[in-house]
């Protein structure tokens, strides 16, 4: 009975041993994708440039914060709809063809941000779930981090273009 007892002993050794490696990967497993849904990405944008607003009278405050521009059609939709109240802002189509001729859209997606520098961009799946209305929409959403002084400019900065991101939902 104590070679039967001995042989038993070394078999539930070697199963404890592989419990314990299997639940360490379960553990990590469990870190790893915790880690990657909570942990915000960063993008640093790069300056291009900072128009000021031309009617002083025009009411920063009522605008979206941030807005993805990937064609020169969608900046001049974005200066001049009166959906995005921005006619009274005062911007001339000279402006915007002087925007335009600095902006490179083949390489290129630009972020426009109003009254407030850019500091860098979020990303990530908890940010999406909890601050971002577009559920239904698959491309991944960038959250502004911005300094605290407010300015009365729209300020123009690049990233990598790619299908990937858009402007956040409301």
């Amino acid at each position: 009975m104590g070679l039967f007892a001995t042989l038993n002993m070394h078999k539930l050794k070697e199963i404890m041993q592989r419990f314990f490696i299997v639940m360490c990967l379960v553990f990590l497993i469990c870190i790893s994708t915790c880690c990657w849904y909570f942990t915000p990405r960063v993008i640093v944008p790069e300056f291009v440039s900072s128009v000021a607003i031309p009617n002083a009278s025009f009411d920063l405050y009522n605008c979206k914060s941030l807005e993805l521009v990937q064609d020169s059609g969608r900046l001049y939709q974005l200066i001049t709809d009166k959906s995005y109240s921005l006619p009274s802002a005062g911007f001339d189509s000279t402006t915007i063809q002087k925007i335009n001729k600095i902006l490179n859209y083949e390489t290129y997606s630009y972020i426009l941000i109003w009254n407030k520098e850019l500091v860098e961009l979020h990303y990530s799946p908890y940010l999406t779930k909890n601050k971002d209305g577009l559920y239904f929409d698959k491309s991944t959403p960038l959250f502004p981090i911005t300094r605290k002084e407010k300015t009365d400019s729209l300020y123009i900065y690049s990233i990598p273009k790619t299908n990937k991101f858009r402007a956040p939902g409301p």
